[in-house]
């Protein structure tokens, strides 16, 4: 399931679930088409498919053209009562 939403005209918002790691990590990338910054949202068990994409994205398809400018980590407690962790990683092309 792929949940993307444009915030505004300067960045995009995108929540990654447990997709495979590279097909996610191309539609991030169209995202660049697009924006200069892309938010990645990760939770539960979607965190380590977001630093994944993260470092694809960094290292691989934009390297020397990307970087991580902030990240993120935080958890919650939902109705249930367990506690899920989140993450959030911006990323920004490098001008």
């Amino acid at each position: 399931m792929i949940e993307q939403k444009v915030t505004n005209s300067d960045n995009t918002t995108f929540v990654v679930h447990d997709d495979p790691v590279i097909q996610t990590a191309m539609e991030v990338l169209e995202l660049f088409r697009k924006s200069n910054i892309v938010v990645l949202k990760g939770k539960g068990k979607a965190i380590p498919s977001t630093v994944a994409v993260a470092n694809i994205i960094i290292d691989n398809f934009l390297k020397d053209r990307c970087s991580a400018k902030k990240i993120d980590v935080d958890s919650e407690i939902p109705n249930d009562g367990r506690m899920v962790s989140n993450i959030v990683i911006i990323l920004e092309k490098n001008n």
